[in-house]
């Protein structure tokens, strides 16, 4: 059985890795920088500290690795590529579908960097970009929206937003377990996604449905709605949003998950299915996290 190394092994998805690997009898181990959090991975695998800018620390984490999944950020790629050990069966990387925005996005450039490393490292590697991730009960960007709506009902919306397709966690940790064992590995990322795309204003009232709250999207121009958002920053008790998060809003994040469904063999579930599952972690919201958004 191969041994499988968790980089980011103490986020939001790096967690439910390590849960399923462990559920499913596997040689895992877990990587973090935190020593706090990678105390709270049960004591059952081995737990090992390591921050993903220091390459003599990665490279004795990952030493004894047959597989190596990253669920940390795109930007640590080319750090990791240096510091994996000779004979690697497989490497696992999480991107993001930002990397298709038409817009400036800093966030974006990193992944793109990370896929021209591994695209030269002739590495057998996989790196899927996750749409919209939700069920892990610790997002910021959708838990402003849901602290929103406590207190204002009313959420306004340029055009009822663009479309997304936010996938549930479990799909994301499902897919990073076959992209572990699929053979001829794609050499282009792979989009990993919900079943089917819906507007940011339906995602949001299906989610307030979810929560038990009310939401009345009301369709505003984008070039005021602009400067609403600058004047977040200034009122207190308004959860503060970015001009730049609202342009994201209206473009349409919707993708293709044919390759998902046939060389990973995931079928995503709803988004509606997905709230209602939850994140299965106690006290937890089934809220979307937003570095992939």
């Amino acid at each position: 059985m191969p041994r499988i190394a968790v980089c980011g092994a103490t986020g939001r998805t790096g967690r439910r890795l390590i849960a399923h690997l462990l559920a499913t009898g596997r040689d895992a181990v877990a990587v973090g920088r935190a020593p706090a959090r990678l105390e709270r991975i049960p004591a059952t695998i081995p737990r090992r500290l390591a921050d993903m800018d220091d390459r003599a620390a990665l490279r004795a984490a990952l030493a004894d690795a047959d597989v190596v999944v990253s669920c940390a950020p795109a930007k640590t790629v080319p750090n990791l590529i240096q510091a994996l050990p000779a004979g690697l069966k497989r490497l696992v990387v999480m991107g993001s579908t930002r990397r298709f925005t038409r817009f400036a996005d800093s966030f974006a450039a990193e992944v793109i960097a990370a896929e021209a490393a591994l695209g030269a490292s002739g590495l057998p590697y996989v790196m899927l970009h996750p749409t919209l991730i939700y069920g892990t009960g610790e997002d910021a960007s959708l838990q402003r929206v849901v602290a929103y709506l406590r207190r204002i009902p009313v959420l306004p919306l340029p055009g009822g937003g663009g479309l997304v397709q936010p996938i549930h966690v479990e799909d994301v940790v499902r897919a990073l377990e076959a992209a572990m064992l699929v053979a001829d590995p794609p050499r282009n990322g792979m989009v990993i996604a919900g079943p089917t795309p819906m507007t940011y204003a339906s995602m949001i009232r299906e989610l307030a449905r979810a929560r038990g709250l009310k939401a009345i999207i009301v369709n505003i121009p984008l070039a005021p709605l602009l400067l609403l958002a600058r004047l977040t920053a200034l009122l207190p008790g308004l959860p503060t949003i970015r001009p730049e998060e609202v342009r994201r809003i209206v473009e349409d994040k919707s993708f293709d998950i044919t390759e998902m469904r046939e060389r990973l063999g995931v079928v995503p579930m709803s988004f509606a299915e997905g709230l209602r599952l939850g994140s299965g972690e106690p006290g937890a919201a089934a809220l979307p996290q937003a570095a992939n958004g």
